[in-house]
């Protein structure tokens, strides 16, 4: 697969986005998508033909999975998703009441990976804020252990393009950033 250019030189094969959904993520891939990349939001469990398919990747698997992640591919990009803690926590607990969070309606895949992040099936407030301060500790903590290429972007309070497109050396659309599932508060 070729590499992603500035300027003719090779910088980067794959994007990676790190963060807690609700953070921006149906964004973020849908803004990736308009630059041009082929990307999965919420990958699902097989790996190696997500990494053969998509240049990008972004929601809780791969933050689930991102230290296998960052050891294959410690050169790549990582756009990691932050969002004030007050407003998150209140967007994923109405998100996860709404969707039924552990009940039949959820796969086991996604059941799995919010187990993973949030330590249990039906999270609890307590859960939440628990996972919030320990995820995006872990995520941190990669990024200084690995010297990871990242950039962090607040999409719910208003970041976009201006903050992607240099990142991945792409020029600013002439559309507006892509605003999916905002909360109309």
């Amino acid at each position: 697969m070729k590499g992603f250019s500035l300027k003719g030189e090779i910088m980067y094969k794959k994007v990676f986005q790190l963060g807690l959904s609700r953070t921006g993520t149906s964004s973020f891939h849908s803004a990736v998508k308009i630059l041009g990349f082929k990307a999965r939001h919420y990958p699902r469990d097989n790996w190696e033909k997500n990494f053969r398919r998509y240049e990008v990747l972004s929601d809780i698997p791969v933050l689930v999975f991102m230290k296998m992640i960052i050891k294959r591919f410690p050169k790549e990009k990582y756009v990691v998703t932050v969002r004030d803690f007050e407003s998150w926590l209140k967007s994923v607990t109405e998100f996860h009441a709404r969707r039924g969070i552990g009940t039949k309606s959820c796969n086991k895949y996604l059941i799995k990976c919010r187990r993973a992040i949030f330590g249990s099936k039906k999270p609890t407030e307590k859960d939440y804020i628990k996972s919030y301060h320990k995820q995006y500790n872990r995520i941190y903590a990669a990024i200084e252990k690995y010297k990871l290429d990242h950039v962090v972007t607040d999409i719910s309070n208003g970041d976009g393009w201006e903050i992607l497109c240099p990142f991945l050396g792409k020029d600013i659309p002439d559309i507006p950033f892509p605003r999916k599932n905002a909360r109309k508060d």
